[in-house]
């Protein structure tokens, strides 16, 4: 399982901010669901047409961003209906529990803190 170190992927003070406020680790299982089917490397790049260094570099997490055609195409090909089983993000168990209370008391809209986290950015902007 590859991971992925998001610190290293923001491009913006507002992504990393949103990392920072919010972490989580992130993991890339291509390689272990290909293990799993017996496929190899080489025969999804011959299922899907996809390159297969971009097979490789999404396979090793070394991909920063992915096309979501690509992720379609190699769900299709995998016959996987479920993106968890190709790509995993883990929050803070804490975290989550807030989450899920914030949503069940504000299911229309956002929390008090989202919007005070949206206030803060946009303070940040000016």
């Amino acid at each position: 399982m590859a991971k992925v170190y998001l610190d290293r992927l923001a491009t913006s003070d507002k992504m990393m901010k949103v990392i920072e406020n919010h972490p989580c680790e992130m993991e890339v299982r291509l390689y272990e669901v290909l293990k799993e089917k017996g496929i190899t490397p080489m025969e999804l790049h011959e299922m899907t047409g996809l390159r297969l260094a971009t097979i490789s570099e999404i396979g090793k997490a070394k991909k920063t961003s992915m096309n979501l055609f690509h992720l379609a195409v190699i769900m299709a090909a995998l016959r996987i209906t479920d993106v968890n089983e190709l790509i995993r993000v883990k929050f803070d168990e804490e975290e989550i529990n807030e989450w899920e209370v914030e949503r069940e008391q504000f299911p229309n809209g956002l929390t008090p803190s989202q919007q005070q986290e949206r206030k803060m950015m946009l303070i940040g902007e000016e």
